[in-house]
């Protein structure tokens, strides 16, 4: 468990290894250490300089002798500590690098104006820069469009197994999010809205048919969970626009959760006024 997370802290498998047999033998020179590992005492005594950088190790002086022991839980702590603040410095830059970017850079070096998220590691992509644009273009809220049929609940996983941490870290962003409910028996029927604190993952599915719709300023996401999971980006003004609206028509028009009786697709598009068809 402690190479494991040391490993997520950053440390490199033979930092870790050279952390942990220093908490296991104690305060030692880097040459006694360097014994205990089997490693050369000048490749120890850079694992543990690095170490001591980042606070993990602290050095001692006895007897003219250099010794080395580690900071325990509290240098552990402070290290994140000091992390998390060059993260947020460096999130709080990315504006002023993005303008640095376009005047340095060529216009066909940027990524494309469609992006393709493949696989599981791919939709995890695809929610973080779901957040980086809302982020980017600082949106106080993402507009989302979910799925949900009885065919597409049988045998099927739930949302949470993709997007569980996409929710803490909007409510961590402080982001709001508009989510509309497709829902019905073998296809969709009606729509309604759903109140964000009381939307659970664990009830919508994440395979089959399952899609989700999500708008983040100028930026649309397409999301699919089946057996093979795919997700889509389209960066571009116009197109934005167009869902942009169809989330506006839905959102006068779409009954709030238990409010009233679904309304059936053909009658719900004879509400809307001749003006906004």
């Amino acid at each position: 468990m402690l190479n494991d997370y040391l490993q997520r802290l950053g440390l490199s498998q033979k930092e870790s290894r050279v952390y942990i047999a220093l908490v296991t033998i104690g305060m030692q020179p880097a040459s006694v250490l360097a014994r205990k590992i089997g490693e050369d005492r000048v490749v120890t005594y850079k694992y543990l300089k690095k170490l001591s950088s980042q606070g993990l190790v602290k050095v001692f002086i006895r007897d003219g002798v250099q010794y080395f022991g580690t900071t325990g839980s509290e240098g552990i702590a402070s290290f994140l500590n000091e992390q998390s603040a060059s993260i947020y410095e460096l999130s709080a830059s990315v504006p002023d690098i993005d303008t640095e970017l376009k005047k340095l850079g060529r216009n066909d070096g940027f990524a494309p104006v469609i992006q393709v998220f493949e696989g599981k590691a791919g939709i995890k992509s695809l929610f973080r820069d779901l957040l980086f644009e809302a982020k980017k273009e600082k949106v106080l809220r993402i507009r989302m469009l979910t799925s949900n049929t009885f065919e597409q609940q049988m045998g099927s996983v739930s949302l949470t197994k993709f997007m569980g941490e996409f929710f803490k870290d909007a409510k961590k962003a402080k982001l709001g999010i508009e989510i509309v409910e497709a829902s019905g028996t073998l296809l969709p029927e009606y729509i309604r809205r759903i109140d964000p604190q009381h939307f659970d993952p664990d009830e919508f599915p994440a395979a089959r048919g399952a899609t989700n719709v999500f708008l983040a300023g100028t930026a649309l996401y397409l999301a699919c969970y089946g057996d093979s999971q795919v997700g889509l980006k389209i960066k571009q003004e116009q197109m934005s626009q167009i869902f942009h609206f169809f989330f506006d028509v839905i959102a006068k028009q779409a009954p709030p959760p238990d409010s009233r009786p679904p309304v059936r697709p053909a009658a719900w598009l004879k509400q809307i006024p001749a003006s906004d068809q």
